[in-house]
């Protein structure tokens, strides 16, 4: 697993003093990796709806990173993030919609995680292409470059005035 997230937080080319949301964050592994690249200049913040998740993050950070003043789990919605508008430069969304039931829900987070995005800010929106597998679809967003491509999660990115820079399928496994 952290290999695999370590993939997806190099695709946003992470810079120190960034702010970073991580949106079903789950146990924190991409949100830890973050915080690393970020340093203490930036902060990250590890959005979870299940408490647990949240709570086991939590220990995850305490243990792995002795002083993780930049980093921060809170439990949260992703339609409704714990977040002012236009405040983070990066927002990680890993596995997260195919939990999301319907469309309309869907385009309610994806709304959200542009509010949250501060313009020209940068969105790496990693999910299953038509449910689950052993590949998923890497979507980066935020830049002028479309590439053309027929996975819905696009037109729901372009739906909010995002733009696609970059779609990509990334092995999980192997």
């Amino acid at each position: 697993e952290e290999k695999f997230r370590r993939e997806i937080v190099d695709l946003a080319i992470l810079q120190p003093g960034e702010k970073i949301i991580d949106i079903g964050c789950g146990t924190g592994t991409l949100a830890l990796q973050a915080a690393n690249d970020v340093g203490k200049s930036g902060t990250v913040l590890g959005v979870d709806a299940t408490p647990s998740m949240v709570k086991r993050a939590k220990i995850k950070a305490s243990r792995m990173l002795p002083d993780f003043s930049n980093l921060r789990f809170e439990e949260g919605l992703a339609q409704a993030l714990p977040a002012e508008e236009n405040s983070f430069d990066v927002v990680f969304s890993t596995f997260t919609f195919h939990h999301l039931p319907g469309e309309d829900l869907q385009a309610l987070v994806m709304t959200e995680i542009r509010r949250v995005l501060k313009p020209g800010g940068r969105a790496v929106l990693v999910d299953f292409p038509g449910g689950h597998g052993h590949k998923a679809h890497a979507h980066c967003c935020g830049a002028d470059v479309v590439v053309p491509e027929t996975d819905p999660m696009v037109d729901l990115v372009k739906s909010v005035g995002l733009s696609v820079e970059r779609c990509q399928t990334v092995r999980m496994l192997g």
